[in-house]
């Protein structure tokens, strides 16, 4: 199997994106021919239907998104490399973090935590975004490359994906008083 050039990564990443043939050309500065080249000749080598076209568009394939996504993964791992390498040179470490998180997380866990992140590495910016974490959610952001870490609520177990506990946090009941069986309360698990 022949290796995926860069300009083919590019093409399975905005033709995702934008859900068509077309867009990904406009995107890209591409002709839509161009486009469609490029895509034949990534399912060749990768021996695989990516994406179903049709009038509405192009959309992935269970091995399209799985591809898609290791796409968005080598193409953000050759720009880090870039600013990385050029950072080194210089003697500093720069770069961008993109983090997914739940809301309270993002609201009530992060800000202390990014704030003594950037006393430390004042030249590396970290983007957060809220993702709820339903689903796919926080991991499937991380698997498919949207964002280079993530903090969930709960364990995942997603293959790709290393999940190290950061902290546990107690949770109490309040119930009413003499009430002879707490669990029985609704909402309870």
């Amino acid at each position: 199997m022949d290796d995926l050039s860069m300009a083919e990564l590019r093409v399975l990443v905005a033709v995702d994106g934008e859900g068509g043939v077309s867009a990904a050309g406009l995107r890209l500065g591409l002709t839509q021919s161009a486009v469609s080249h490029a895509l034949r000749a990534a399912e060749k080598k990768m021996g695989a239907v990516l994406f179903q076209r049709g009038r509405g568009g192009a959309t992935a394939t269970p091995a399209g998104h799985a591809a898609v996504g290791h796409a968005r993964r080598i193409l953000r791992q050759i720009e880090v490399m870039k600013v990385d390498t050029h950072a080194a040179a210089r003697g500093e470490v720069t770069g961008t973090i993109r983090l997914a998180a739940f809301r309270s997380a993002a609201f009530h866990l992060l800000p202390r935590v990014l704030v003594r992140f950037g006393q430390r590495y004042p030249r590396v910016t970290v983007t957060v975004r809220i993702v709820p974490d339903l689903g796919r959610g926080i991991a499937g952001e991380v698997a498919d490359g949207r964002a280079d870490v993530g903090v969930v609520s709960l364990p995942v177990y997603v293959d790709g994906l290393v999940t190290k506990e950061l902290y546990a946090e107690p949770y109490l009941l309040a119930y009413p008083e003499g009430h002879p069986d707490p669990r029985s309360l609704s909402m309870i698990d």
